[in-house]
């Protein structure tokens, strides 16, 4: 049975306490996210909810937001990058509203294999419009992107946020370059009719499930300095599991390249591990 998201069916609206909904969420016929003002530069682009973030209402604790599942630590490392709490949907916009980063999906309607959540069994049914959302909110040049990683984006890719990103930009007839450079970030050009009408950063943060925990450990295996950096990560983030700190380190990095906030003590880690860091990540 077809999904239509959870913003779009106004499920999370209803379900918000006190009520959220405002200009920031911007909902029209081609595409819709989370949107703190009219000038953001950057936003988080991912996938689609969780069976349970979009057909029940608050189970295991879960949100009524982009990333809501408690299987996903997105908003647990937003947390620890910014030290600013996450405990309700209100702090999650706040975070946002700081940074002046945007969310949504790249999903708006899908069919699901059962109630599996992995991209793979799920089957685009009507992409979000990234085209019409840029013609609304004309700074934008980032999207961050959890799912596809540093590898080139072609046809043949599997499914991540990414690869549908492409697939939407392609369906509806543009040229894109960019998308087979390898590296975390790549720089994006989107053509219509010969005429060049976009041009952004594509970012791809590690993904912030457990799913993901064996490729980001190879790489911390691969890189021993990385590794000693990891290491000399002192209090609150000491006592997170080794994939923990390597996102924490890969994301802040990142992120505070477009401006988002970050604490002291990571911000004080980054400046010093800069050259490292951008030998790997840029």
């Amino acid at each position: 049975m077809p999904e239509l998201h959870p913003f779009i069916s106004g499920k999370w609206q209803a379900n918000i306490q006190p009520p959220a909904p405002g200009p920031e969420w911007f909902t029209r016929k081609l595409s819709f996210g989370y949107l703190p003002n009219k000038q953001p530069k950057s936003i988080f682009l991912g996938t689609f909810p969780t069976y349970e973030v979009v057909n029940l209402v608050r189970q295991s604790g879960n949100n009524e937001f982009f990333y809501g599942s408690r299987e996903n630590r997105f908003w647990q490392l937003l947390e620890f990058i910014t030290s600013m709490p996450i405990g309700t949907e209100h702090q999650m916009f706040q975070i946002l509203h700081s940074a002046n980063f945007g969310v949504t999906d790249i999903l708006k309607e899908i069919d699901r294999n059962g109630h599996s959540s992995a991209d793979n069994d799920l089957t685009p049914r009507v992409f979000n419009n990234v085209i019409d959302l840029k013609n609304n909110f004309s700074s934008l040049t980032n999207i961050y992107t959890t799912s596809g990683g540093k590898g080139s984006i072609t046809n043949g890719t599997p499914v991540s946020a990414a690869k549908w990103l492409l697939d939407s930009l392609l369906a509806t007839g543009h040229t894109v370059t960019g998308f087979n450079v390898i590296g975390y970030q790549k720089q994006i050009s989107v053509s219509q009719n010969g005429n060049l009408i976009w041009k952004f950063n594509l970012i791809n943060l590690w993904s912030p499930s457990d799913s993901g925990n064996t490729p980001i450990q190879g790489f911390i295996n691969r890189n021993l300095a990385f590794s000693i950096l990891l290491a000399s990560l002192q209090v609150p983030f000491n006592n997170l599991s080794l994939t923990m700190k390597a996102r924490l380190v890969q994301w802040g990095f990142l992120l505070r390249l477009n401006g988002f906030p970050v604490t002291p003590q990571l911000n004080s880690v980054l400046t010093a591990n800069n050259a490292l860091l951008t030998g790997l990540f840029v």
